[in-house]
């Protein structure tokens, strides 16, 4: 089965590297485009979905003095624990980081 796996992806990697060797001086234009698609009669032409705009209206909460002191309270405590009683730092980062990139490698 690794076999037939390994034969397969050689030849789907060697049909890549042709094409791309067969159309890398290749330069179409928006116009030539244009002309192709005009040339396809109406009843055969593909249907493409409709184009969405979206937008979105935000409105970033304006945290109170008492919940900024509460951050600040606990993040001297998480570092008065690092410094004064040899915490470990990566330990602290698992335990409250929530950026899930550096949560799960300590911090780091």
């Amino acid at each position: 089965f690794r076999e037939e796996l390994y034969k397969i992806n050689k030849l789907r990697m060697l049909s890549e590297r042709m094409q791309q060797d067969i159309i890398k001086e290749i330069e179409i234009t928006p116009e030539e485009v244009r002309q192709f698609f005009n040339k396809i009669p109406k009843d055969e032409r593909p249907v493409f979905g409709a184009e969405l705009e979206i937008a979105q209206i935000t409105k970033e909460p304006e945290p109170s003095e008492e919940e900024k002191q509460k951050v600040i309270d606990k993040l001297n405590q998480i570092k008065a624990d690092v410094d004064d009683n040899d915490a470990s730092f990566s330990v602290k980062a698992i335990l409250y980081s929530q950026d899930p990139g550096s949560k799960s490698k300590g911090g780091f």
